[in-house]
Protein backbone atom coordinates (compact mmCIF):
# COMPACT_ATOMS: atom_id res chain seq x y z
CA UNK A 1 0.00 0.00 0.00
CA UNK A 2 1.38 3.39 -0.94
CA UNK A 3 2.33 5.98 1.65
CA UNK A 4 -0.13 8.43 0.08
CA UNK A 5 -3.09 6.08 0.65
CA UNK A 6 -2.04 5.42 4.25
CA UNK A 7 -1.67 9.18 4.79
CA UNK A 8 -5.13 9.78 3.33
CA UNK A 9 -6.68 7.22 5.68
CA UNK A 10 -4.85 8.70 8.65
CA UNK A 11 -6.08 12.18 7.78
CA UNK A 12 -9.66 10.98 7.41
CA UNK A 13 -9.48 9.16 10.75
CA UNK A 14 -7.98 12.22 12.43
CA UNK A 15 -10.66 14.58 11.08
CA UNK A 16 -13.52 12.41 12.24
CA UNK A 17 -11.98 11.46 15.56
CA UNK A 18 -11.04 15.06 16.31
CA UNK A 19 -14.70 16.03 16.14
CA UNK A 20 -15.74 13.08 18.31
CA UNK A 21 -13.09 13.88 20.92
CA UNK A 22 -14.12 17.53 20.91
CA UNK A 23 -17.72 16.53 21.70
CA UNK A 24 -16.52 14.20 24.46
CA UNK A 25 -14.28 16.81 26.09
CA UNK A 26 -16.90 19.54 25.80
CA UNK A 27 -19.37 17.31 27.65
CA UNK A 28 -16.79 16.05 30.19
CA UNK A 29 -14.10 18.78 30.58
CA UNK A 30 -12.13 16.71 33.11
CA UNK A 31 -11.15 14.36 30.27
CA UNK A 32 -9.23 17.03 28.37
CA UNK A 33 -6.03 16.73 30.39
CA UNK A 34 -6.41 12.94 30.47
CA UNK A 35 -6.64 12.58 26.69
CA UNK A 36 -4.32 15.39 25.64
CA UNK A 37 -1.12 13.26 25.60
CA UNK A 38 -2.59 11.10 22.83
CA UNK A 39 -3.68 13.91 20.52
CA UNK A 40 -2.55 13.32 16.94
CA UNK A 41 -1.62 9.66 17.47
CA UNK A 42 -3.13 7.12 15.10
CA UNK A 43 -3.28 3.74 16.88
CA UNK A 44 -2.46 0.50 15.11
CA UNK A 45 -5.91 -0.48 13.94
CA UNK A 46 -6.74 -3.43 11.74
CA UNK A 47 -9.20 -2.38 9.07
CA UNK A 48 -11.08 -4.85 6.91
CA UNK A 49 -13.33 -3.85 4.02
CA UNK A 50 -16.84 -5.23 3.90
CA UNK A 51 -19.02 -2.87 1.93
CA UNK A 52 -17.60 -0.04 4.02
CA UNK A 53 -14.17 -0.22 5.59
CA UNK A 54 -14.35 -0.68 9.34
CA UNK A 55 -12.00 -0.90 12.27
CA UNK A 56 -12.24 -4.47 13.51
CA UNK A 57 -9.26 -4.95 15.84
CA UNK A 58 -6.39 -3.21 17.59
CA UNK A 59 -2.74 -4.17 17.58
CA UNK A 60 -1.18 -4.02 21.03
CA UNK A 61 2.34 -4.87 22.14
CA UNK A 62 1.67 -8.59 22.29
CA UNK A 63 -0.31 -8.91 19.04
CA UNK A 64 -3.96 -8.53 18.02
CA UNK A 65 -6.19 -7.69 20.95
CA UNK A 66 -9.40 -9.47 19.99
CA UNK A 67 -8.01 -11.88 17.44
CA UNK A 68 -11.34 -11.65 15.60
CA UNK A 69 -13.78 -9.00 14.45
CA UNK A 70 -14.51 -6.76 17.44
CA UNK A 71 -18.09 -6.38 16.20
CA UNK A 72 -18.66 -10.08 16.85
CA UNK A 73 -17.64 -9.51 20.46
CA UNK A 74 -20.05 -6.57 20.67
CA UNK A 75 -22.90 -8.67 19.28
CA UNK A 76 -22.21 -11.41 21.84
CA UNK A 77 -22.33 -8.91 24.73
CA UNK A 78 -25.64 -7.51 23.50
CA UNK A 79 -27.14 -11.00 23.15
CA UNK A 80 -26.21 -11.81 26.75
CA UNK A 81 -27.79 -8.56 27.92
CA UNK A 82 -31.00 -9.20 26.00
CA UNK A 83 -31.14 -12.70 27.47
CA UNK A 84 -31.45 -11.07 30.88
CA UNK A 85 -27.93 -11.48 32.24
CA UNK A 86 -27.19 -8.82 34.84
CA UNK A 87 -23.46 -9.44 35.16
CA UNK A 88 -21.78 -9.70 31.75
CA UNK A 89 -18.06 -10.16 31.21
CA UNK A 90 -16.25 -10.11 27.90
CA UNK A 91 -13.29 -11.87 29.58
CA UNK A 92 -10.68 -10.20 27.41
CA UNK A 93 -7.25 -9.81 29.04
CA UNK A 94 -6.20 -6.37 30.18
CA UNK A 95 -4.79 -4.73 27.03
CA UNK A 96 -1.15 -3.81 26.79
CA UNK A 97 -0.22 -0.43 25.35
CA UNK A 98 -1.56 0.09 21.81
CA UNK A 99 0.96 0.65 19.06
CA UNK A 100 1.15 4.26 17.92
CA UNK A 101 0.98 3.66 14.19
CA UNK A 102 -1.59 2.71 11.58
CA UNK A 103 -1.66 -0.96 10.61
CA UNK A 104 -3.45 -2.16 7.52
CA UNK A 105 -4.14 -5.66 6.26
CA UNK A 106 -6.26 -4.69 3.26
CA UNK A 107 -4.95 -3.57 -0.11
CA UNK A 108 -8.35 -1.97 -0.73
CA UNK A 109 -8.53 0.28 2.30
CA UNK A 110 -9.97 3.21 0.37
CA UNK A 111 -12.86 2.60 -1.99
CA UNK A 112 -15.13 5.38 -3.15
CA UNK A 113 -13.88 7.54 -0.30
CA UNK A 114 -16.30 6.12 2.21
CA UNK A 115 -14.12 5.09 5.14
CA UNK A 116 -16.26 4.58 8.23
CA UNK A 117 -15.40 3.17 11.64
CA UNK A 118 -18.94 3.32 13.04
CA UNK A 119 -21.43 0.56 13.40
CA UNK A 120 -24.65 1.57 11.67
CA UNK A 121 -27.46 2.86 13.88
CA UNK A 122 -30.08 0.35 14.96
CA UNK A 123 -32.61 -0.24 12.23
CA UNK A 124 -36.36 -0.29 12.77
CA UNK A 125 -36.35 -4.02 12.04
CA UNK A 126 -34.17 -4.75 15.07
CA UNK A 127 -37.11 -4.15 17.40
CA UNK A 128 -37.87 -1.96 20.37
CA UNK A 129 -35.37 -1.61 23.21
CA UNK A 130 -35.47 -4.31 25.86
CA UNK A 131 -37.53 -3.40 28.90
CA UNK A 132 -36.22 -3.06 32.37
CA UNK A 133 -32.67 -1.70 32.48
CA UNK A 134 -32.46 1.50 34.42
CA UNK A 135 -28.73 1.78 35.04
CA UNK A 136 -25.91 0.43 32.87
CA UNK A 137 -22.33 0.14 34.10
CA UNK A 138 -19.71 -0.24 31.35
CA UNK A 139 -16.37 -1.24 32.87
CA UNK A 140 -13.74 -0.87 30.16
CA UNK A 141 -14.34 -0.10 26.52
CA UNK A 142 -12.06 -2.12 24.30
CA UNK A 143 -12.86 -0.69 20.87
CA UNK A 144 -16.31 0.28 22.12
CA UNK A 145 -18.44 -1.25 19.37
CA UNK A 146 -20.83 -2.55 22.05
CA UNK A 147 -21.56 0.80 23.69
CA UNK A 148 -24.19 2.23 21.36
CA UNK A 149 -25.64 -1.20 20.64
CA UNK A 150 -26.26 -1.82 24.35
CA UNK A 151 -27.75 1.63 24.86
CA UNK A 152 -30.00 1.11 21.83
CA UNK A 153 -31.27 -2.25 23.00
CA UNK A 154 -31.48 -1.67 26.76
CA UNK A 155 -32.53 1.99 26.74
CA UNK A 156 -31.07 2.72 30.19
CA UNK A 157 -31.85 5.92 32.06
CA UNK A 158 -28.32 6.15 33.45
CA UNK A 159 -25.03 5.05 31.88
CA UNK A 160 -21.66 5.06 33.65
CA UNK A 161 -18.57 4.36 31.55
CA UNK A 162 -15.28 3.82 33.39
CA UNK A 163 -12.13 3.24 31.33
CA UNK A 164 -9.02 3.13 33.56
CA UNK A 165 -6.63 3.37 30.61
CA UNK A 166 -6.92 6.76 28.86
CA UNK A 167 -5.18 5.45 25.77
CA UNK A 168 -8.02 2.96 25.28
CA UNK A 169 -10.64 5.69 25.67
CA UNK A 170 -8.72 7.54 22.97
CA UNK A 171 -8.67 4.46 20.72
CA UNK A 172 -12.41 3.94 21.24
CA UNK A 173 -13.03 7.50 20.05
CA UNK A 174 -12.16 6.25 16.58
CA UNK A 175 -15.15 3.89 16.76
CA UNK A 176 -17.68 5.39 19.20
CA UNK A 177 -19.80 8.18 17.66
CA UNK A 178 -19.64 10.39 20.74
CA UNK A 179 -21.41 13.35 19.11
CA UNK A 180 -24.43 11.25 18.22
CA UNK A 181 -24.44 9.32 21.50
CA UNK A 182 -24.16 12.38 23.75
CA UNK A 183 -26.83 14.19 21.74
CA UNK A 184 -29.24 11.28 21.87
CA UNK A 185 -28.83 10.77 25.60
CA UNK A 186 -29.38 14.47 26.30
CA UNK A 187 -32.41 14.68 24.01
CA UNK A 188 -34.00 11.69 25.76
CA UNK A 189 -33.35 13.11 29.24
CA UNK A 190 -30.88 10.31 30.02
CA UNK A 191 -27.75 10.69 32.14
CA UNK A 192 -24.30 9.73 30.79
CA UNK A 193 -21.03 9.82 32.75
CA UNK A 194 -17.58 8.98 31.35
CA UNK A 195 -14.63 8.57 33.74
CA UNK A 196 -11.05 7.77 32.76
CA UNK A 197 -7.71 7.84 34.52
CA UNK A 198 -5.15 5.58 36.16
CA UNK A 199 -5.91 6.67 39.75
CA UNK A 200 -8.47 4.25 41.15
CA UNK A 201 -9.38 6.39 44.16
CA UNK A 202 -10.10 9.45 42.04
CA UNK A 203 -12.20 7.43 39.59
CA UNK A 204 -14.19 5.84 42.40
CA UNK A 205 -14.85 9.22 44.02
CA UNK A 206 -16.18 10.58 40.72
CA UNK A 207 -18.36 7.50 40.31
CA UNK A 208 -19.67 7.84 43.85
CA UNK A 209 -20.56 11.50 43.32
CA UNK A 210 -22.46 10.56 40.15
CA UNK A 211 -24.27 7.68 41.86
CA UNK A 212 -25.43 9.97 44.66
CA UNK A 213 -27.39 12.03 42.16
CA UNK A 214 -29.50 9.07 41.02
CA UNK A 215 -32.89 8.40 42.66
CA UNK A 216 -32.69 5.21 44.69
CA UNK A 217 -35.46 3.34 42.90
CA UNK A 218 -33.37 3.21 39.73
CA UNK A 219 -30.95 0.75 41.32
CA UNK A 220 -33.50 -2.06 41.22
CA UNK A 221 -32.61 -3.09 37.66
CA UNK A 222 -29.00 -2.63 36.68
CA UNK A 223 -26.49 -4.32 34.41
CA UNK A 224 -22.74 -4.54 34.77
CA UNK A 225 -20.81 -5.11 31.51
CA UNK A 226 -17.08 -5.66 32.04
CA UNK A 227 -14.81 -5.73 29.03
CA UNK A 228 -11.58 -6.90 30.66
CA UNK A 229 -10.12 -7.51 34.12
CA UNK A 230 -8.63 -4.53 35.92
CA UNK A 231 -8.08 -3.75 39.64
CA UNK A 232 -10.09 -0.53 39.24
CA UNK A 233 -13.24 -2.51 38.53
CA UNK A 234 -13.09 -4.47 41.77
CA UNK A 235 -12.89 -1.18 43.68
CA UNK A 236 -15.72 0.26 41.60
CA UNK A 237 -17.92 -2.75 42.38
CA UNK A 238 -17.31 -2.16 46.07
CA UNK A 239 -18.29 1.50 45.71
CA UNK A 240 -21.52 0.57 43.92
CA UNK A 241 -22.34 -2.23 46.38
CA UNK A 242 -21.77 0.03 49.38
CA UNK A 243 -23.89 2.76 47.83
CA UNK A 244 -26.76 0.31 47.32
CA UNK A 245 -26.40 -0.99 50.89
CA UNK A 246 -26.63 2.56 52.22
CA UNK A 247 -29.77 3.16 50.18
CA UNK A 248 -31.28 0.00 51.61
CA UNK A 249 -30.79 1.38 55.12
CA UNK A 250 -32.14 4.85 54.35
CA UNK A 251 -35.75 5.41 55.47
CA UNK A 252 -38.24 6.05 52.71
CA UNK A 253 -36.33 4.27 49.95
CA UNK A 254 -37.93 1.22 48.32
CA UNK A 255 -34.80 -0.79 47.54
CA UNK A 256 -34.21 -4.19 49.09
CA UNK A 257 -31.55 -6.89 49.06
CA UNK A 258 -33.34 -9.00 46.48
CA UNK A 259 -33.11 -6.47 43.69
CA UNK A 260 -31.11 -7.35 40.61
CA UNK A 261 -28.18 -4.99 41.05
CA UNK A 262 -27.41 -6.52 44.41
CA UNK A 263 -27.52 -9.95 42.73
CA UNK A 264 -25.06 -8.63 40.18
CA UNK A 265 -22.57 -7.81 42.92
CA UNK A 266 -23.44 -10.70 45.22
CA UNK A 267 -20.08 -12.37 44.76
CA UNK A 268 -18.28 -9.55 46.54
CA UNK A 269 -16.75 -10.38 49.95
Amino acid sequence: MTDSIVAAVQARMADRTGAELMALVERFPALEATLDPFAGVTPAFIVEPSGEERIVDLLVENGRYYGRDARDVATSLVQKALAGAANIECRMPMPTAPHGRLHEISQQLLRAGNFSSELPPRSAESGAPAEGTRILFLAGLGLGHHVELLIDQLDPRYVLIVEPQPQLLYCASFTIPWRRLIGRMAAAGRSLMVISGDQAEASCQKAKAWLEGIPAINFDRGRWVQHYDHPHFEQLKLVVAEHVRMLNKAPGFFVDERRQLVHTLANLP
